[in-house]
C-alpha cells in the first residue's frame, strides 16, 4: 500500500507554562494541510500546544507518512521544533524532516545545515508541499521543485525562492484538520481571523516584507459569511483580526464593519492600525466602525523619540499619536500601545521622552493601555545589519536562534555602560512595571 500521509508539526511558541493557556489556530500549516487533501494526500497536523502527548502522536504516525513538516518562526519553537525533529528521526531514520515557515524562509541554506533538517522550504508552501509529496511518493528527486534548499556530499544547494502566489486558505475548512473547541479561550471566546495576508510597510525591525510587499485581501462578502459561521456555530463573542494593518484600505474596513452591522453579527473586534489612519476618518465613519463592535486597537507607537522611529523606518511621525488619541478619546475604544526599547540608538534619554509621551496620553484618554517590548535582531529585517553594527551578537545555526530571548524580557542593550544600563532598567521599571 502507498503512503498518503504527511505529518505537519507546529511546535511550542513559548518556553513557559504560563504563556500556553490560550492559542490562536496553527494558521502557518492549515492552508497546507487543505493543499494536501485537494491533491489525494491525508494531513496529519500535530500543535505542540494543544496534542496532550506530541511525542506518541509522532510515532504514532511517522512509520505511515511520507515525510514530516515542521514549522517554526526564530525563537523558542525552534528549539521545540528540533525537540520534535528528535523525536521523529529516533523513530524512523529514514523519514524526511521538512522545515519551512518565516526562519526557514529567511534562512535557508543555514536551516538546512541542521542535521534534523533534509529539507528547508522559503516561501509560502502550499504548492511546494504537494510537488515535495509528489516526488518523494514516485521516487522523484526533488531537485527541481523551486524553493528548496538542500545538503548533498557536503555541499548546500538552493533553488531559490518562488514567484509570490495567491494565498489559498479557506478557514471554514479548518475544522476538518483541528478541533475548534481546542483552541476556543472560555474567558474571552475569542476567534482569530485574517481577512487578509501581507504588509506594504517596510518596518525596519520586520521581516514580513522580505517576500513580498504585497498586501493581498479576501473579499468583504467571505469575510461577513466566514463570521457568521464562527459566531454561529461556536459562539464566539470577540475577533482578532490578525491583518498586519486591517486599515490599509478604509473603504474596505469601512464595508466589513456596515456588513458586520447589517448582517447582525455580534462580535467586538481587536485590529491593528498605524498611529496616522484613525484622524482620517470622519465622525460618521468612526461611528459605524464603533457600532460594528470596534473593542480595541492596537498601534505600534514605539517611541517619542522621532530619530529612533526613523531609525526603524516607521514611517510616521512621533507626534501622530496625539492626534489619534483626540479623535478616540471621546470613544469607549481600547487604543494599546506597544513601545519598543533597546532599537540601536536608543538611550536614557529617548526612554525619558517615551515615559514623558504615555504620561500625557494617558492623562487625556483613560482607554490608553500600553505595552512594552525590547528590541531583538531578526534576520531577514532591514535593521538587522545596523543592530549588528551596534553590537548585538551575529547569531549562526538553529539551537542558538531558538536560544533568543523573548521580546518581553529586557537584556543587555550593548552600547550602553553597566552604569548606563543600571539607570536604564531603574526608570524603566519604576514607570512600566
Amino acid at each position: 500500500m502507498s503512503k498518503n500521509k504527511v505529518i505537519l508539526c507546529y511546535p511550542l511558541l513559548n518556553r513557559t507554562k504560563a504563556e500556553r493557556s490560550y492559542h490562536w489556530f496553527p494558521f502557518s500549516v492549515l492552508p497546507l494541510a487543505q493543499s494536501l487533501t485537494d491533491n489525494g494526500y491525508e494531513p496529519v497536523i500535530i500543535d505542540g500546544r494543544v496534542t496532550n502527548n506530541p511525542a506518541d502522536e509522532l510515532r504514532k504516525h511517522v512509520n505511515e507518512a511520507l515525510f514530516a513538516g515542521i514549522s517554526a518562526m526564530s525563537g523558542h519553537q525552534i528549539s521545540d521544533g528540533l525537540a520534535m525533529g528528535g523525536v521523529i528521526r529516533d523513530a524512523n531514520p529514514d523519514i524526511p524532516i521538512i522545515w519551512g515557515g518565516w526562519h526557514a524562509t529567511i534562512l535557508p541554506e543555514e536551516t538546512v545545515s541542521h542535521p534534523l533538517v533534509d529539507i528547508a522550504v522559503a516561501g509560502r508552501g502550499e504548492d511546494s508541499v504537494v510537488e515535495i509529496a509528489d516526488a518523494i511518493a514516485s521516487g522523484k528527486d526533488l531537485s527541481g521543485i523551486a524553493g528548496l534548499a538542500s545538503e548533498r556530499h557536503g555541499s548546500t544547494r538552493f533553488t531559490g525562492y518562488r514567484r509570490p502566489m495567491e494565498i489559498r486558505d479557506d478557514a471554514r475548512r479548518y475544522e476538518d484538520y483541528i478541533s475548534i473547541e481546542s483552541y476556543i479561550n472560555p474567558d474571552t471566546m475569542a476567534l482569530g481571523y485574517f481577512t487578509g495576508h501581507g504588509c506594504v510597510f517596510k518596518c525596519g525591525f520586520c521581516s514580513r516584507h522580505f517576500v513580498t510587499n504585497k498586501y493581498s485581501p479576501y473579499p468583504v462578502d467571505k469575510v461577513i459569511d466566514d463570521l457568521k459561521y464562527f459566531t454561529d456555530k461556536y459562539g464566539f463573542k470577540r475577533v482578532h483580526f490578525h491583518d498586519d494593518n486591517l486599515f490599509l484600505n478604509r473603504e474596505r474596513v469601512l464595508e466589513i464593519a456596515n456588513g458586520m452591522v447589517s448582517s447582525g453579527i455580534e462580535l467586538s473586534w481587536w485590529a491593528n492600525v498605524r498611529a496616522d489612519v484613525l484622524p482620517r476618518f470622519s465622525r460618521d465613519e468612526l461611528n459605524l466602525l464603533v457600532r460594528s463592535g470596534m473593542h480595541t486597537l492596537f498601534i505600534g507607537t514605539e517611541s517619542a523619540s522621532q530619530e529612533l522611529l526613523d531609525i526603524m523606518t516607521k514611517g510616521i511621525r512621533h507626534d501622530d499619536i496625539f492626534e489619534t488619541n483626540d479623535v478616540m478619546k471621546d470613544y469607549n475604544v481600547i487604543l494599546q500601545l506597544s513601545y519598543m526599547f533597546g532599537v540601536p540608538g536608543d538611550d536614557i534619554n529617548k526612554m525619558r521622552l517615551t515615559v514623558e509621551q504615555v504620561k500625557k496620553l494617558k492623562r487625556d484618554n483613560e482607554n490608553i493601555k500600553v505595552q512594552t517590548c525590547f528590541y531583538q535582531p531578526y534576520p531577514g529585517t532591514s535593521l538587522y545589519d545596523k543592530a549588528l553594527e551596534w553590537g548585538y551578537p551575529r547569531l549562526e545555526g538553529m539551537e542558538k536562534w531558538g536560544r533568543i530571548e523573548p521580546q518581553s524580557i529586557l537584556g543587555k542593550i550593548p552600547w550602553l555602560s553597566e552604569k548606563e544600563m543600571a539607570l536604564y532598567k531603574k526608570e524603566f521599571n519604576s514607570f512600566f512595571k
